[in-house]
């Protein structure tokens, strides 16, 4: 667009000047999901929180979703919280997860990440205990050991 400025003085005399201006769209980029790295954790411990809050956008993330992965809808675990930065589950069993984190802009721009939680079993077994019955002792029969 060009714009023209005209001015006139007491005496009538006029001078212009024009400028051409020039309306940029402002740049938008899509957000990047980053829904953390994995995570192992061990029963009894069947609780943990995911931290997506290393996602980005160049104008800020409007929304958060994280949902579970179609293959594991099977596996029940309970999930909270799943419409911020970070979904806490709990209530997991043995087995891999997968969780989807999706954000999405103010534009509508939306990104995908996965996360995978790996269930162990114990690895720390309580001690089992042992009864010997052989009395090896030559001393009378009351002692034990």
């Amino acid at each position: 667009m060009i714009c023209r400025l005209t001015v006139e003085d007491s005496d009538h005399a006029t001078n212009f000047s024009t400028a051409n201006v020039t309306v940029v769209k402002v740049s938008d980029y899509p957000p990047e999901a980053n829904a953390g790295q994995d995570v192992i954790i061990y029963l009894p411990n069947n609780n943990v929180t995911l931290n997506g809050n290393m996602s980005t956008d160049d104008h800020g993330i409007a929304s958060w979703e994280w949902t579970k992965s179609p293959s594991d809808q099977d596996k029940a675990v309970d999930m909270q919280r799943t419409r911020t930065p970070y979904l806490e589950l709990s209530n997991l069993v043995e087995g891999m997860y997968t969780f989807t984190l999706k954000v999405t802009d103010d534009n509508g721009e939306s990104s995908s990440s996965d996360v995978h939680v790996f269930v162990k079993p114990p690895t720390n077994k309580p001690p089992i205990g042992q009864y010997n019955n052989n009395n090896n002792n030559n001393n009378n029969n009351n002692t034990l050991c």
